[in-house]
């Protein structure tokens, strides 16, 4: 898939007229420190080190450089240890700088001139500059930039914005360090530092007013609003500190309830029949199998479904793989759409071959009737399973969790906006249990309790049994077993069919004494049958899933977002 994607890419490249890229380097930028001098007529000579470190073949790196609108950008060049490097310019401001190798690190120092950069106000000069921007497609881990001024300046005003921001540190001599550390790729990060104007005694006022009074005024806006907001991060903090145990309790009460109740309910029931005795209830065996499968409908229930109408002798089989229907009425309705789907829609009305059934769903264009149809078939399952009343009805209690559960996700969200990682943590941890709880839970009736743990027992006995117990059971108990224990994935069950088939395959014939004796011939053949079919059904169940496949890239380099439309970012190829 990532050779596809590569290939995709360099085709799609080639016809908009990009450059060629056939593979994209693998690359990290571990530290990058920018020196910006500024001279006394205005212009600012930047010196720029980068530290790549390549893991894969690499043909050099890429510096894109998006002057502001006005000003101008010129002699751009690129050194290794005072070596030049060959600079490839396209669209005036992305430079290809080649430098060609395989897995090492690298490092670069990139030189050139801004011309216009500096705005000079009547009382002090201003550089407000993007070195990079959101188009940045490369995280530098490291950041550091530096604005030095033409001499020592007794006044230096700095500010920073986004990624930058309350990172400038003013030095004794008047320059500006901004210690940015990580920034990551899509972000701004603009640079703003004005010095006394006396420093550039031979340029003139080129914006009228004046620039301190703005800086510090927007300065004191900085102070109130991080004062603001810290008064407000200690309001949320304390809320939620006191909100969150209170709600936990109150989730933590209401869900004791439920369950205490549930349990009370599960220990109330009274146990009539006998562990190896197949309980006796109102419900059919694909409603018995989805209901002990907690509703979960598998290829293994399709399987056991069909057999349970051969075990009641709505159905024939005819050979390994073919199936006669021989009656249609008194059919419940999922009964009645499983007849339809497999004999009408894909048999010829009477007749269904399992290899019918297989090669209907190899044509495409059939997938989506054969979720229509499971879909139709385990509803209408799952419909009966409501009217039986083994389930406790929580509709409103349910709704109320539901809604309540938003209570934690907004202190969530304000925490968040604060800055309070673990409480923000916490609210979106209680919000999910509660949405669980509320979408999975499901505490069952006293009969729902019957049901579930009469054949649990059963399940059970299942288990501890073997080839000599089996026989032991009468023909109708022996097929009705086999279908539940199909249906629920019973490994005892499945072990047992086996051991039949691997003795049958040995004589190949039917034997007098064996694992199949006193088995009559009807039962083997309807288990070993049903142990083939199944693998069939799951194949074509699993083949007719639903997958999806999720893939983005983005191989593009430019600038234009920072201040002043201007900007950069870095890359590799």
């Amino acid at each position: 898939m990532y050779k596809f994607i590569l290939t995709y890419a360099a085709v799609i490249m080639i016809i908009v007229g990009l450059p060629t890229i056939v593979k994209a380097a693998d690359y990290s930028i571990e530290e990058v420190v920018i020196h910006a001098h500024i001279q006394e007529d205005g212009s600012v000579y930047v010196e720029e080190t980068f530290l790549y470190s390549f893991t894969d073949e690499f043909n050099g790196i890429i510096r894109t450089l998006n002057p502001k609108e006005g000003t101008t950008i010129r002699d751009f060049e690129a050194f290794e240890n005072g070596t030049p490097l060959t600079i490839d310019t396209k669209h005036d401001i992305e430079h290809y700088i080649s430098r060609h190798g395989h897995n090492e690190k690298i490092e670069i120092d990139i030189h050139y001139r801004i011309d216009n950069g500096m705005d000079f106000y009547e009382d002090m000069a201003e550089f407000y500059w993007p070195f990079f921007d959101s188009t940045n497609e490369s995280t530098y881990e490291d950041l550091t930039i530096a604005i030095y001024p033409p001499d020592k300046s007794a006044n230096t005003l700095a500010i920073g914005y986004d990624e930058g921001e309350n990172t400038e540190i003013i030095q004794e001599d008047g320059s500006v360090i901004f210690s940015m550390g990580e920034v990551k790729s899509g972000r701004n990060g603009d640079v703003r530092v004005a010095f006394d104007k006396v420093l550039f005694p031979g340029v003139s006022v080129t914006k009228e007013g004046f620039l301190e009074t703005d800086i510090r005024s927007e300065q004191e806006e900085r102070a109130d609003e991080a004062a603001t907001y810290a008064a407000r991060q200690q309001i949320i903090k304390h809320t939620a500190f006191i909100a969150l145990p209170i709600i936990g309790l109150i989730y933590f009460i209401v869900i004791l309830n439920v369950i205490k109740g549930n349990h009370h309910r599960k220990q109330a029931v009274n146990f009539l029949q006998n562990n190896n005795e197949i309980p006796e209830t109102d419900m059919t065996m694909p409603e018995t199998i989805v209901f002990y499968n907690r509703y979960a409908v598998t290829a293994e229930v399709l399987t056991a479904s069909l057999l349970d109408l051969v075990r009641l002798k709505k159905l024939e089989q005819l050979e390994s793989n073919t199936f006669r229907l021989k009656d249609r009425t008194d059919l419940e309705e999922d009964e009645k759409i499983l007849v339809s789907w497999l004999f009408d829609d894909i048999g010829d009305g009477e007749i269904f071959k399992l290899a019918d059934f297989n090669a209907y769903y190899t044509v495409e264009d059939n997938g989506t009737h054969f979720e229509k149809k499971q879909t139709s078939w385990t509803q209408a399952i799952v419909n009966k399973l409501k009217d039986k009343k083994l389930t406790v009805k929580m509709g409103k209690l349910r709704s109320l969790l539901a809604v309540s559960s938003l209570l934690p996700i907004g202190l969530a969200i304000a925490c968040l906006m604060y800055k309070l990682i673990f409480p923000s943590i916490s609210a979106v941890v209680i919000s999910l249990f509660i949405l669980g709880f509320t979408i999975f839970y499901t505490p069952k009736t006293e009969k729902g309790w019957y049901v579930h743990l009469a054949w649990d027992r059963f399940y059970n006995h299942l288990s501890q049994m073997n080839t000599q117990d089996w026989k032991k059971w009468p023909q109708e108990k022996q097929m009705k077993a086999f279908v539940f224990g199909l249906g629920v994935h019973n490994h005892s069950v499945e072990k047992i069919a086996k051991e039949i088939q691997s003795y049958l395959d040995n004589i190949n014939q039917l034997p007098l004494n064996g694992p199949s004796s006193d088995i009559s011939n009807g039962v083997v053949t309807f288990m070993l049958v049903g142990m083939a079919i199944n693998k069939d059904f799951k194949r074509t169940v699993s083949a007719n899933e639903s997958a999806g496949l999720d893939s983005n890239g983005n191989n593009s380099i430019g600038g234009g977002t920072g201040v002043g439309s201007g900007g950069g970012g870095s890359g590799a190829f």
